[in-house]
């Protein structure tokens, strides 16, 4: 019996040193996380005039529709359409202005599209003045496409160019949406 009284109470210190430790190690590890916080703030921050904007091209109102937003800014282009088995090239549905004294480096990217997309392949290239393509091709749908660095001289406009094909089996019903992104640098 006397033995089993040793056991009990070892066990019982072996299990309080057991707690004790790992409540040690918890208040050690919670309290081992220091660090400082720095602030910045940002104060006066002003709009400007846009130095690069979209403005409508020759096939706007008689091949497709072009909605301009505020400042020309942001741009919405609708009715593009297209021929099954066969590409439709809409040579200037917008173009790229730059409104600045110098020249701008710009970046147009295919961010995202929706739909009927295993039906259709569209592609999208920029032109300058002279007719010229600028940059890379974008392969709408493709992760990354994007045309590379531009440089746009001042004054000038760079046309933007869609050409959609759609599947042989494509029918009316098939549809896609498209969003594209211009990064112009300052």
């Amino acid at each position: 019996m006397n033995n089993k009284k040793k056991s009990s109470g070892a066990y019982r210190k072996a299990l309080w040193l057991l707690l004790l430790l790992m409540l040690l190690t918890l208040i050690t590890g919670v309290g081992s996380v220091v660090y400082n916080l720095l602030y910045m703030q940002a104060t006066g921050v002003m709009v400007e005039a846009p130095k690069v904007y979209f403005i409508e091209g020759s096939d706007s109102g008689t091949a497709c529709t072009v909605t301009m937003g505020t400042n020309n800014t942001w741009v919405q282009i609708s009715g593009m359409r297209g021929w099954p088995n066969a590409t439709r090239v809409y040579e200037n549905a917008t173009a790229i202005h730059n409104a600045d004294d110098r020249s701008r480096n710009v970046l147009l990217s295919s961010v995202s599209w929706s739909g009927d997309t295993s039906y259709a392949a569209i592609t999208v290239k920029v032109y300058d003045s002279n007719g010229t393509q600028e940059g890379g091709v974008i392969n709408v749908g493709t992760e990354g496409s994007n045309t590379g660095s531009i440089v746009i001289p001042a004054g000038q406009n760079f046309r933007i160019q869609w050409e959609i094909k759609w599947a042989a089996e494509a029918t009316t019903s098939h549809s896609v949406s498209v969003t594209l992104s211009l990064r112009a640098e300052e």
